[in-house]
């Protein structure tokens, strides 16, 4: 895609994505020597100089003081895990990734979000299984 693309930052792992109907909205989860933190486009990641440019589906661009970067969500390692903790079996979890992608409301049939307030002040967010459990 970029033709200085380099990787400077091997410790950077893209986790997962989280994608909006605007994209310059999508967040990116990354993690960094073991801790993970959420960004959005264009913030900074921390202990590095590099940027968020571009959040997609699977991968996230990174600016390094002009070099572009690009990480990417190693699929199978996470399916791997996620089977291997029986969260998933293939077949349902293809068929419900398939439906959320083709109608992005079905996500809030398997997770609810409720924000979480402390002082009057959003602090984060709270998940819990949706009304469509899969297990």
């Amino acid at each position: 895609m970029f033709s200085n693309t380099k990787e400077k930052y091997p410790t950077l792992k893209l986790v997962g994505v989280i994608t909006s109907s605007i994209p310059d909205k999508n967040l990116a989860v990354i993690s960094n020597k073991g801790s993970q933190t959420t960004y959005g486009i264009n913030e900074k990641i921390k202990e590095t100089q590099a940027t968020i440019k571009v959040i997609l589906l699977d991968q996230v661009i990174i600016d390094n003081i002009g070099y572009k970067e690009i990480l990417t969500i190693n699929k199978n390692q996470v399916h791997q895990k996620l089977k291997k903790n029986n969260v998933i079996n293939n077949d349902n979890f293809y068929r419900i990734r398939d439906l959320i992608l083709q109608d992005n409301k079905k996500f809030f049939q398997y997770i609810r979000i409720f924000p979480v307030n402390r002082n009057g002040n959003i602090i984060g967010y709270r998940m819990i299984p949706g009304e469509k459990k899969v297990y």
